[in-house]
């Protein structure tokens, strides 16, 4: 039975995700959405900011290390009709490129991460949130992250860094990873899961000539939550999950 009030939870919004953990995540967290590549995990982490600022006036930062923001911004006004740019320019929601230095491309964006490492990454994050006043991270993707280390023991200890670094700034955290298809792994570098306060996992299943989108909470601390797969849809509004 879970003993944590609903003013010490943090709602996603997303339709039908809140049941399944008593009402939201335990504030103050870091909670892992990971899966195979197409599952929906980019689309969780930011729906999860874009409910937050328009439904509880949760200011909130993308740090994208897979896609270009403007990219990013397209296909999501596309798909969906969010506005970010919008938000952007109210100061309710910053977007961080974190992949065109690591390209050597250029970047007229307001928040550009210069560098990879784990101390600038903390150092801009925190500058950010004392600017926006900002309650919710995602970081898309902890892979992406990786790819500047040689040595997987340095990977680990700096993903145990950047936890912690986040968890001390009051702010709840999201962390993508994708793992490898044909595989029963929850995280790609196998140190994610044990550092994390919850996991949710994606899967897509061919079915029928079809592929049917499932959702579980493997791992939840602090709350008690549903312990069943649950089928997700991706609709023109975002995430339903039935």
């Amino acid at each position: 039975m879970s003993l944590i009030s609903e003013s010490d939870r943090v709602k996603t919004g997303i339709k039908g995700f809140d049941e399944l953990i008593k009402g939201g995540f335990p504030s103050v967290g870091t909670y892992l959405v990971t899966g195979t590549s197409g599952t929906g995990k980019t689309l969780f982490g930011i729906e999860f900011l874009y409910r937050g600022i328009m439904l509880f006036d949760e200011p909130g930062i993308f740090i994208a290390m897979d896609e270009p923001p403007d990219k990013l911004r397209a296909h999501v006004k596309m798909s969906f009709g969010w506005d970010l740019e919008k938000l952007e320019s109210e100061g309710k929601l910053a977007i961080v490129d974190a992949i065109s230095s690591r390209v050597s491309a250029p970047s007229n964006e307001k928040y550009i991460l210069r560098r990879g490492e784990i101390d600038s990454l903390l150092y801009k994050t925190a500058n950010i949130i004392g600017e926006l006043g900002a309650k919710r991270v995602v970081l898309d993707s902890i892979v992406s992250l990786a790819y500047q280390y040689d040595s997987i023991f340095d990977l680990r200890r700096d993903i145990q860094r950047l936890c912690y670094g986040i968890s001390q700034l009051n702010c709840t955290f999201l962390i993508t990873t994708e793992v490898p298809s044909g595989t029963n792994r929850l995280s790609r570098f196998d140190i994610e899961e044990f550092v994390v306060d919850g996991i949710i996992l994606l899967k897509m299943d061919e079915e029928n000539g079809g592929n049917i989108r499932r959702l579980s909470i493997v791992k939840m601390r602090g709350t008690d939550h549903d312990m069943k797969e649950h089928i997700f849809n991706i609709t023109s509004d975002g995430i339903v999950v039935e």
